[in-house]
């Protein structure tokens, strides 16, 4: 299955790409407006198919000026200034083009963590951000944030794109730890998890922060690993005001790791208990560190990193919905537990899986 970038426009603001060089002469807006995105205008059905017939209407001038893909019309969405739940509810990947002051996009960005812009600030690298290091067993990541996750951040040149929720797959986050010290410490793969929460989560937000943990169970019983998780969950609960809802699915499954959000992926090679609990700036072993936009490699001849974070995210929804549905409990070897943890009344509530 091949995913598209989801671009929601009003008129006006898709009008104003052939005023925008960074559009017009560049190549990377170019190539993910004509060829990887569909495009839904903010106006009413109707109104669209009229200037649609019309060969000499602005809408179709700047449709076929610049080979974009045929627009569909969402009136439902002419609502998103006085409903901005909208934005994340509808289409919680889309990029949205809109046409209003910049006090209002600050909102729509920060407020719900959505990529809301004004078509004029595009530049032809707006949606890049790739950055990778590698780094060997006991390197310290220095830096001024006093912690590795933060300090690692900060070498990015680039602000994080707009963020509102995260799906993490690692098979081993806490299933390599030491279980006669978790219920004193924590699991270490957490305790890395909640430095890094703490360095990506926006500090305000309007609406819930979905976190969605799919990993492989400890060799604790359930009891003890229940009671270990349930301080982690609070623990991150607390890091803002704003209210966050965590997800667990316990499986012996995927192996490949990723920290998917709305916008951005973050990579650790070598799974996320990167940095030791007694210094939390050197790493407890070899890793590769990488975070990139899905929309940074928009000439790849193979899956775009959009198309992949999208396919990935899919078939981990689908694998813990198994789960979900087929619950399993080995009280011998309970590394191999296949089952459920979360504070929310329906599970699978993370926007990302929508």
């Amino acid at each position: 299955m091949s995913y598209k970038v989801t671009i929601v426009a009003e008129p006006e603001a898709l009008f104003k790409l052939s005023m925008n060089k960074g559009f017009t002469e560049g190549r990377n807006l170019r190539k993910i407006f004509s060829n990887l995105s569909e495009i839904f205008l903010i106006m009413d059905e109707r109104e669209f198919e009229a200037q649609w017939m019309d060969s000499e209407s602005p809408l179709r001038k700047v449709v076929d000026a610049y080979n974009l893909p045929r627009p569909k019309a969402k009136s439902g969405l002419k609502k998103i200034y006085t409903n901005p739940g909208l934005c994340y509810e509808k289409a919680p990947f889309a990029i949205w083009l809109l046409n209003n002051t910049e006090e209002n996009l600050r909102k729509f960005k920060d407020y719900l963590g959505v990529w809301a812009v004004d078509t004029s600030e595009l530049t032809d690298d707006f949606f890049y951000l790739n950055h990778s290091r590698g780094y060997d067993k006991d390197d310290e990541i220095t830096g001024s944030r006093g912690n590795g996750w933060g300090n690692f951040l900060e070498q990015i040149p680039n602000p994080l794109p707009p963020i509102n929720s995260i799906v993490l797959n690692d098979r081993h986050l806490i299933f390599n730890t030491n279980e006669s010290r978790a219920a004193r410490t924590g699991f270490w793969g957490f305790n890395n998890l909640k430095i890094l929460l703490n360095e990506i989560l926006p500090r305000s937000l309007k609406v819930p922060f979905h976190i969605f943990i799919y990993c492989q169970h400890p060799r604790l019983d359930i009891t003890t690993t229940d009671s270990i998780v349930s301080r982690f969950i609070q623990d991150v609960k607390n890091l803002r005001e704003y209210e966050i809802i965590v997800e667990l699915v316990y499986a012996v499954a995927r192996h490949k790791r990723g920290l998917y959000s709305n916008y951005f992926l973050l990579d650790a090679d070598r799974g996320f208990n990167v940095f030791k609990d007694a210094n939390c700036t050197v790493l407890c072993g070899e890793n590769d560190l990488t975070i990139k936009s899905y929309l940074c490699d928009p000439y790849s001849s193979g899956d775009t990193s959009y198309d992949s974070a999208r396919s990935k995210i899919q078939k981990i929804c689908n694998a813990c919905r198994e789960v979900y549905l087929n619950p399993t409990t080995d009280t011998e070897n309970p590394e191999k537990n296949a089952r459920v943890q979360t504070d929310c009344d329906d599970f699978f509530y993370n926007r990302l899986f929508s």
